[in-house]
């Protein structure tokens, strides 16, 4: 419960329902039928309950989306022109009457007003509680997760040469070419190569330094069970079964140094295609970000036949990392391996493509 939102909606003493995310299904159909629904943030659990509360008959949802990055940012179009994104906006007050909210901008002339309002639903995310844990867990959490606040580099991480959590690729790195690649250079001054700018990993499916497939780098006998990928529940299982192998013994962990270099190697692995360049590199991502907003561009529209080549790129990459622990694992099905999928692996790819192609 994001207490900034929370003072707001207290000191205009908003008169409707509010409530996390995780409490929709208590929300009385009285409350969303024909009435106006507003959702604050714009990542997957706003995606998901726009379409319920589309589904239990909600008149118009207004999704507040502050970055415009999320991935009810990125639909083209929702059913019945019900939904509408208020891109990079946030909650500024509630209405004299106090039943209706006003969102403000960076631009103060584009503030906007929505009466009525009969639910606010934060779609805000969880702040995990790391309080209980030592000082080199809480850190590694507080990265891991992105949480506000910071914590002192513990004397375990300095002693194997810890700095910080950011991420770097060698001098002579540059990415191969591809569809996008002459259009980025007319925005960088002409030049193909973007100058990487990576520092901490945005939302990159290897997003923290110290993790290594799991591992905590510096006490391996500290697992994280998470998503890598976008198979998001499948990769917690492959997860599983790779955290049981390094209790069992069967799947070995390599030294620190082993282990950073072979992150390494999946971040650059990753950084070779635009779609998930864009969640580890801010600079190109920023480029990126020009031609997505530019409604004329062939970039902004979900399905041209180049976007579907980049989501193959993406995903490829995504299934291939997926496939590799699979096989490390010992895991009762296979998409092949890191280097070459096999026909399983191929068809999820595709399946993968189609899906994401026809749904932005």
């Amino acid at each position: 419960y994001p207490p900034e939102v929370l003072g707001t909606l207290d000191r205009g003493q908003y008169k409707g329902l509010r409530m996390h995310s995780l409490e929709v299904d208590s929300i009385p159909n009285a409350a969303i039928d024909s009435k106006t629904i507003v959702l604050i943030g714009d990542n997957d659990s706003a995606n998901d309950i726009a379409y319920q509360m589309l589904k239990r008959g909600a008149s118009k949802i207004m999704i507040a989306s502050r970055s415009d990055k999320g991935s009810a940012s990125l639909l083209p179009s929702w059913p019945e022109n019900r939904v509408e994104i208020l891109r990079e906006y946030q909650l500024a007050g509630v209405t004299e009457d106090g039943t209706g909210l006003l969102f403000g901008t960076s631009d103060v002339s584009k503030g906007r007003r929505i009466d009525d309002v009969s639910v606010v639903i934060l779609c805000t995310g969880y702040d995990p509680n790391v309080n209980s844990l030592s000082s080199e867990l809480a850190f590694a959490l507080q990265h891991l997760w992105h949480l506000p606040g910071t914590l002192p580099i513990p004397s375990s991480y300095k002693k194997h040469g810890f700095e910080n959590d950011f991420w770097d690729v060698p001098d002579d790195w540059e990415m191969p070419r591809n569809v996008l690649t002459d259009e980025l250079a007319e925005l960088n001054n002409g030049k193909e190569h973007v100058e990487p700018d990576l520092g901490k990993a945005m939302g990159s499916y290897i997003s923290n330094k110290y993790v290594y497939r799991n591992v905590f780098m510096y006490n391996t006998n500290m697992f994280f069970n998470h998503e890598t990928t976008f198979q998001q529940l499948f990769d917690i299982d492959v997860s599983a079964w790779l955290i049981l192998g390094y209790i069992t013994g069967e799947v070995s962990i390599p030294d620190v140094k082993t282990m950073e270099q072979r992150n390494l190697e999946d971040v650059i692995l990753q950084m070779e295609n635009p779609n998930n360049r864009y969640h580890l590199d801010r600079e190109y991502a920023s480029l990126l970000d020009l031609l997505r907003n530019d409604k004329e561009h062939w970039y902004s529209h979900g399905r041209d036949s180049r976007k579907r080549e980049l989501y193959r790129a993406e995903f490829e990459v995504q299934v291939k990392l997926l496939a590799r622990d699979m096989q490390d694992a010992k895991y009762p099905a296979s998409y092949g391996n890191i280097t070459h999928l096999n026909q399983i692996g191929i068809d999820l790819v595709e399946m993968s493509v189609d899906f994401y192609h026809n749904k932005y």
